[in-house]
């Protein structure tokens, strides 16, 4: 009885022309997806990080006399919508984290394809599966940016 979904894509095959021009392809996509782990890595604890110091100096502030003047104003902005607007930008890098360990997955799977005569292997699909969910992560995290600059730029600041 053959499987409800037989792995038609492990069954392409590629040319040893074809498959040159892939492992470059490979290669790129690999680097991307770590240039991505350390963007996202660094978005999410720099976010955490500003949020932590900005609590922190801002208790601090609030237990001073009225006199001393405060390390950081926020201006016209209130501060829960400034700790919102950190702790999205901290979930939004974590999405970049995640999507570039996805790409990695990725280009691995692909490169294990290429490399190998695996008859009937899913490597090909996992390649795909990874890479159609890094797609998608990264089209959340555009449209969290564009929802966040949109609710910048127009939004009620009062």
């Amino acid at each position: 009885m053959p499987p409800p979904n037989p792995p038609l894509l492990a069954h392409l095959h590629f040319s040893p022309k074809e498959a040159a021009s892939l492992f470059g392809l490979v290669r790129w996509m690999g680097t991307l997806g770590r240039l991505q782990v350390l963007g996202g890595t660094a978005g999410t604890f720099g976010a955490i990080a500003v949020i932590g110091i900005t609590y922190a100096l801002d208790t601090e502030s609030a237990q001073d006399s009225a006199n001393v003047m405060p390390l950081i104003q926020l201006g016209q902005i209130e501060r829960s919508v400034f700790f919102f607007a950190m702790a999205l930008l901290a979930f939004l890098s974590a999405l970049v984290l995640r999507s570039g360990i996805l790409l990695v997955d990725a280009s691995e799977e692909l490169e294990e394809h290429l490399m190998g005569e695996h008859k009937g292997s899913p490597h090909l699909r996992r390649s795909f599966e990874a890479l159609a969910t890094s797609l998608f992560l990264d089209a959340l995290v555009l449209g969290g940016l564009a929802g966040m600059a949109f609710w910048l730029a127009f939004g009620d600041p009062t």
